[in-house]
């Protein structure tokens, strides 16, 4: 039997496997999670967009609380006008 050769960079190939699974597991995760929330977008042949002039402080507010909810700033913008609407 030939004799196994040890990895030339030690346990340097190990950690590249682990991680590869690691990231496969999150990427697994992320991609699940995206699929199973429903969006409530309109998009289509009746969108359109619109130009917003807000300072830069505020824009990275809310790209932020956006990203932290899993969502876009459209999305919000549109759930606010449905509030509006409701409230009539």
């Amino acid at each position: 039997m030939a004799k196994k050769q040890g990895n030339m960079f030690g346990s340097f190939g190990q950690a590249v496997e682990d991680r590869e699974q690691e990231q496969a597991k999150i990427e697994a995760t992320v991609t699940t999670a995206t699929q199973a929330v429903p969006q409530n977008r309109k998009r289509g042949a009746g969108a359109t967009t619109m130009t917003l002039a807000i300072s830069q402080e505020d824009k990275q507010f809310i790209k932020s609380y956006a990203a932290m909810r899993s969502t876009t700033v459209s999305d919000l913008l549109h759930a606010w006008i449905d509030g509006l609407r409701v409230e009539g």
